[in-house]
This record gives structure tokens, C-alpha cells and sequence, in this order.
């Protein structure tokens, strides 16, 4: 079997039989993803090298794929390597050791962890930041609505505030710090990093890349943030990114594709009006974005596999910066319908690996 590899400038493409998976199930797998119309690419990754990548007319390995809550997946790693560095002294460190405003007041006791497994007790409507006019004073000034660390409740503003940490500890923007500590290591060169309208970065949802840069991204997690020997983002830290949790299904920014997941996911996409489907038999790790994002990392096997919906902007008049008339578009409702499809091609994905290989 070919050595594994890290892309260099580009991905090299290899053969799925060599690479000890069966060929036949590889394109079953995107051939179910592809029964969906809001699909825009599919890349399929083994051992550093692409054995399937698809796109819809229209798009291609150039085009940029939004990754809304991808993103917090990527801050997840950056905060890592803020503790790794020195900069941030553990998950377990109290919040308002950093964002000190909240020292004396009913947020005092919350850890960084609280925020990471999105158990802050905080609550927002998940699209209000987008519209506010500053990201950060909005998050900062939440009052609480249920106990710290009693209820799992996913919202973008947990996102924000450990971003914030790690502004406030390296001196740089939170979207600087990404690129410079995350992305430039492996090579990947993100299209647009989204702002609001005060200019600080949407952590929550706010990179745009191309699908094989994703799979970058879920290649560096696949091997526990290791990345052609240079360990980017600590292995302990990644480990525990990509587990379970305190909820069972959501760890440090990362789901674990389980029936917890996917009632979760339900609740959030749907208010919990339909059934959600059977979880595939095997716990996947997934990073997922709103619309049909997702970057799923395999490390057992060393496989990455990555899936956007088509993504819509003028090129000529975007601007990272949100306000009425402009605002990234995804195929919206057909997107959502891969909440459903990703479970059972998630379960075709299990076809792809041969025995010995």
C-alpha cells in the first residue's frame, strides 16, 4: 500500500484498491450524496491521497465551499494550540480569568469547558449575531438562562467568547491566530474569513475554503493534529476535541454522530417535528455546518471524507461583512435535507474499508 502523506501544493490522487479500499463502495458512497441537489463537492481521502472527488456543473476543485459551523471546529483546534503555547492555562480555566468583566457576577464559575461542549448556560437566537452591531459586547453582556454546566444548548456565542480568549491572551485577532497557527501549516488558504460589522471575526461560522482544503483540515484531525511529523494541534487536545463529551455526542466543537447527535441535530434543523433517522452503526466524528457542511475525519482508518452544498455569492461585490443584502447563501431547505442523507451514506462509508487493509 502506498506510504502516507500530507498534500503538498496539491493533492495527490491515488487508487482506491491500493490504498485498501473497495473502489465500487467509494462511489456508492458519493453516489448517494450526489442524489441530493444541493450538493456542490465530495471529496473522498485515504493515506494523504484523494481516491474519489465530484462536483456539480458549475462548480469545481477551485470553487469556495462555506463552512459556517466547520468553523467552530477550526477554533476548537486554535484554542489547543493557545494551551499548548502558554497562552491559556486549561479547558478547566474560569472564563473570567480572561474575560474579566464577569468577575463578581452570576458568570463567574464558568470554565472554558462549559463553553467548548456548549453547556455555558447561555442562550441566544442562533442567527441574532450575525446582525448585531457588535459580535463580541453582544456576547459578552448574555445574561445566563439556565445553571452552568446543567444543559447541553448549542449557540454561536460560546463559540465567540473563547475566541475572544484567544484574542485577548495572543494579541492577534482570533482569525489571524487561525490562519497563522492552523491553516498556513497545512497549506490551506482560506477564500474569505467573514466579519461583523464592528470587524471582529464570525468564529462561529466564518471561513470559506475549497472542499479539498476542508479535507485538509479533517486530514490534520484524522491524525490527531499531526501533520507530516510537526504536531500542530496537541494530540491530547484533539483526542479529546473529537469525543464524546459530557452529553455523549459533543465534544470540543465536534459531534459525535450518534442517535444523542443526531436528536440534537433534530431539535436544531427541524424543532424536533420529525423523527430523526437511525444513526450509522459506527460513532463518526463530524465537524457539521449549517446547510450541508461537513468534514468527517476517520482516524481509525485514516480516511477523511468532506461534503458542501453549493455556495452562492457575487464575487465581484462580496465582502466579508454581514448585513441585509449580504448574506452567504446555501441552498438552504435542500441542505438541510442531508441531516437525513449523511446518516445513511455514513453507513455506506462502512463498505469502503476491506478487511486487511
Amino acid at each position: 500500500a502506498p506510504v502516507p502523506v500530507v498534500p503538498g501544493a496539491d493533492w495527490e490522487m491515488g487508487d482506491a484498491a491500493e490504498l485498501g479500499l473497495d473502489a465500487d463502495a467509494v462511489t456508492a458512497f458519493v453516489d448517494s450524496l450526489f442524489e441530493f441537489e444541493a450538493i456542490q463537492g465530495v471529496m473522498v481521502a485515504r493515506h494523504g491521497y484523494i481516491v474519489e472527488e465530484r462536483y456539480t456543473e458549475g462548480w469545481d476543485m477551485n470553487s469556495p465551499a462555506s463552512g459556517w459551523s466547520l468553523s467552530k471546529s477550526m477554533h476548537s483546534a486554535a484554542l489547543g494550540i493557545a494551551i499548548d503555547e502558554g497562552l491559556i492555562g486549561s479547558v478547566d480555566d474560569l472564563v473570567s480569568d480572561y474575560i474579566t468583566e464577569w468577575q463578581g457576577t452570576e458568570k463567574e464559575s464558568m470554565t472554558i469547558r462549559n463553553l467548548l461542549e456548549m453547556r455555558s448556560g447561555l442562550f441566544n437566537d442562533l442567527y441574532a449575531p450575525f446582525f448585531v452591531p457588535d459580535l463580541m459586547a453582544y456576547s459578552i453582556d448574555l445574561p445566563l438562562v439556565a445553571e452552568i454546566d446543567s444543559v447541553f444548548d448549542y449557540n454561536n456565542v460560546n463559540t465567540l467568547l473563547f475566541a475572544e480568549i484567544i484574542e485577548r491572551t495572543s494579541g492577534m485577532t482570533s482569525a489571524d491566530y487561525l490562519v497563522e497557527k492552523v491553516l498556513d501549516p497545512i497549506g490551506a488558504n482560506p477564500v474569505t474569513m467573514w466579519q461583523g460589522f464592528a470587524g471582529h471575526h464570525v468564529a462561529f461560522g466564518g471561513v470559506d475554503m475549497t472542499t479539498r482544503d476542508w479535507g485538509r483540515f479533517g486530514l490534520l484531525m484524522s491524525r490527531y493534529g499531526d501533520w507530516d511529523g510537526t504536531q500542530v494541534v496537541p494530540s491530547d487536545y484533539a483526542m479529546d476535541a473529537m469525543g464524546t463529551g459530557s452529553d455523549t455526542f459533543y465534544g470540543f466543537q465536534w459531534w459525535t454522530y450518534n442517535d444523542g447527535a443526531l436528536a440534537a441535530m433534530n431539535n436544531l434543523v427541524f424543532a424536533g417535528k420529525i423523527p430523526p433517522p437511525p444513526a450509522p452503526s459506527h460513532p463518526f466524528t463530524i465537524g457539521w455546518g449549517a446547510f450541508g457542511q461537513y468534514v468527517v475525519p476517520w482516524p481509525e482508518e485514516d480516511i477523511v471524507m468532506v461534503v458542501n452544498t453549493k455556495y452562492y455569492y457575487d464575487e465581484t461585490e462580496f465582502a466579508p461583512a454581514f448585513n441585509i443584502y449580504n448574506f452567504p447563501l446555501n441552498e438552504q431547505e435542500l441542505g438541510a435535507e442531508l441531516y437525513y442523507g449523511l446518516a445513511g451514506s455514513l453507513e455506506l462509508a462502512l463498505d469502503m474499508v476491506n478487511t486487511g487493509s
